[in-house]
C-alpha cells in the first residue's frame, strides 16, 4: 500500500549510552513479546506535500535529537541508539476517501513487528489529499520508546525545518538520554506514601472484581483496527463553551460522554447479573509531576487513572458527570496517577520470580476496563512555522492488553478529530461506529444544553 520514493538520505545519529527501561516501558517490552504494541499518530499539513524537503527536514532533526538506530536489552532491561545510515520517508497511496484510506493503512502498520535486528523505532509516510488542498504525515514508533508528548518534540524539530523557520528552532535541546526514573519520581512517590498507595490499589483491584467485561471472540480477529472521525465545523468551540458553562473540563465530558455511550452498547445489569458498573482508564502525562527534569525528555512517561461509574444503566447524564468531575479532581489534586505502578511491578514479578504466564485473558481478568480514554490539546503555533499550516492531529493510540478500545479526541486550535482503536475479538466495526455515533451526539447534546 506504500512504496518508496525519492533517495534515501545517510546521517550518523549521535550515540549515547544505555538508556534504563522504566517501569512501565518494561512491561510494554513483556507486552511485546506477545504481539506489536506500536502507537501512531497522523498531522494534517496545509498544501501539496515537497517530499525531499519533508524528507531532510525529518533526517537531520533525527540526527541532531541523536535518534537514531535502536537497541533494545532485554536481559540487562535497557536500550540505546546507535548511528544509522538511512531513514526512510514513504509516499503512500491516496484513495477517494483519505480517512477510510489512513484507517485502513494504520490497521496494517499497527499489527506489524519492528525487525528484531537493530532499526530506526520511528516509520515515517506521507500522502497528499488533492480534495482538501492538504497533506498527511503519519508516523508509527515502538510505543515504549516514546509517549505522544515526545513525538510532538521531534516533530518540532521536524516542521521547523520543513516550514523553512530552522532558523528559529525550539530554544531547549531535545534529551535522548532522560535522567534516572526512579530518582526522579522519588520525592514525589514519599509525598504520595508507599503503603497508602498500595492500600489504594488493593481497594481498586476489589472494586474492579464487580464491574462488567467485554467478552471477546478469538474468531473474530486477533488483532486491532483504526478508524479515525472528523467533526463538524465549529463543534469543539461549542464543547468547550459547555464545559466553561457547566465549569467541568472538556476531558471530563469526553469520559462521561465515551461512560454513556459504553452503557448503550453493553447489557444492563438485568441482562447480565455480574455488571455493577464500568470502569474506564484515562492516559496522563507524568511531565506534570517532575516538569523540570521531564518536560524536554525522549522517553516515555504516562501514568494513568481509573474511573468507576456505579451506575451507568440510570441514564442521568448530569450525575455520571458529577461523579466523574469527582473522581477526576481528587485524582488531579493528589496526582495518585504518578505514584509508585504497583500493577506494573507486579506483573514484573510474577513474570520473574514465579515464571507466571501472562496472556491477554489474564490482564483482561486483572483489569477488566471497557475502554480507554486518551485526550491531546495542542495549538498549532507549539510548532515553529506551524500556524495556519499544522491543521489537525488524529493520534493512534495502541490499546495494550487490557483494553477493547481507546478513544483518542485530539484538538488543534479549533479543530477536533477523533480515532477508535478497537480490538477486533471484543468489538465489530458497526458497534465502533454505533458507539462513535452516539459519542458525538451526546457530545452535540451537551454542547447544546439539552441535558
Amino acid at each position: 500500500m506504500s512504496d518508496s520514493k525519492g533517495d534515501q538520505i545517510s546521517t550518523t545519529a549521535n550515540a549515547i549510552g544505555p538508556i534504563k527501561l522504566n517501569p512501565f516501558q518494561q512491561v510494554m517490552a513483556l507486552w511485546e513479546e506477545a504481539e506489536p504494541y506500536n502507537a501512531g499518530a497522523v498531522f494534517q499539513l496545509r498544501g501539496r506535500a515537497n517530499f525531499e524537503a519533508l524528507q531532510g527536514a525529518i533526517q537531520e532533526s533525527c540526527q541532531e535529537a541523536g535518534l537514531g538506530k535502536l537497541l533494545l536489552d532485554r536481559k540487562r532491561r535497557s536500550y540505546e541508539y546507535k548511528p544509522i545510515e538511512t531513514i526512510r520517508l514513504e509516499a503512500i497511496q491516496s484513495g477517494d476517501r483519505v480517512l477510510d484510506t489512513l484507517g485502513a493503512f494504520l490497521t496494517e502498520q499497527v499489527k506489524l513487528p519492528f525487525p528484531l535486528s537493530p532499526h530506526h523505532p520511528v516509520k515515517w509516510f506521507v500522502i497528499d489529499d488533492l480534495r482538501s488542498e492538504s497533506h498527511f504525515l503519519v508516523l508509527v514508533w515502538r510505543h515504549f520508546i516514546a509517549d505522544g508528548v515526545s513525538i510532538r518534540l521531534l516533530l518540532r524539530r521536524v516542521f521547523a525545518r520543513y516550514f523553512g523557520t530552522a532558523s528559529a528552532p525550539p530554544r531547549t535541546s531535545l534529551r535522548m538520554h532522560p535522567p534516572d526514573y526512579g530518582e526522579v519520581m522519588k520525592s514525589h512517590y514519599r509525598r504520595l506514601g508507599y503503603i497508602r498507595t498500595l492500600a489504594r490499589a488493593c481497594r481498586l483491584y476489589g472494586r474492579l472484581r464487580y464491574v462488567y467485561r467485554l467478552p471477546e471472540s478469538i474468531d473474530r480477529g486477533a488483532g486491532s483496527r483504526v478508524l479515525l472521525f472528523d467533526t463538524p465545523q465549529h463543534f469543539l468551540l461549542r464543547l468547550t463553551a459547555a464545559c466553561r458553562r457547566r465549569r467541568v473540563s472538556v476531558n471530563d465530558a469526553f469520559l462521561t460522554t465515551l461512560g454513556a455511550a459504553m452503557a448503550r452498547i453493553t447489557p444492563s445489569r438485568k441482562l447480565e447479573r455480574r455488571r455493577r458498573g464500568l470502569a474506564l482508564a484515562a492516559a496522563v502525562d507524568l511531565r506534570q509531576v517532575a516538569p523540570k527534569q521531564l518536560s524536554d525528555c525522549f522517553g516515555l512517561f504516562v501514568g494513568h487513572w481509573v474511573t468507576l461509574l456505579n451506575d451507568p444503566d440510570s441514564g442521568d447524564f448530569d450525575a455520571m458527570l458529577d461523579e466523574v468531575v469527582r473522581q477526576t479532581r481528587v485524582e488531579k489534586g493528589e496526582k495518585r496517577f504518578g505514584g509508585p505502578e504497583w500493577d506494573f511491578l507486579t506483573v514484573l514479578l510474577l513474570r520473574r520470580w514465579l515464571g507466571a504466564k501472562e496472556d491477554r485473558s489474564w490482564y483482561r481478568k486483572v483489569y477488566p476496563f471497557s475502554a480507554g480514554l486518551s485526550y491531546i490539546k495542542m495549538r498549532s503555533s507549539e510548532f515553529p512555522g506551524g500556524r495556519g499550516k499544522v491543521l489537525a492531529c488524529f493520534p493512534i493510540p495502541p490499546t495494550g492488553p487490557a483494553l477493547p478500545l481507546v478513544v483518542s479526541p485530539a484538538t488543534v486550535d479549533d479543530q477536533l478529530k477523533l480515532t477508535a482503536v478497537y480490538r477486533e475479538a471484543a468489538l465489530s466495526d458497526s458497534q465502533v461506529r454505533t458507539l462513535m455515533d452516539l459519542f458525538l451526539t451526546r457530545l452535540e447534546h451537551f454542547s447544546k444544553g439539552d441535558d
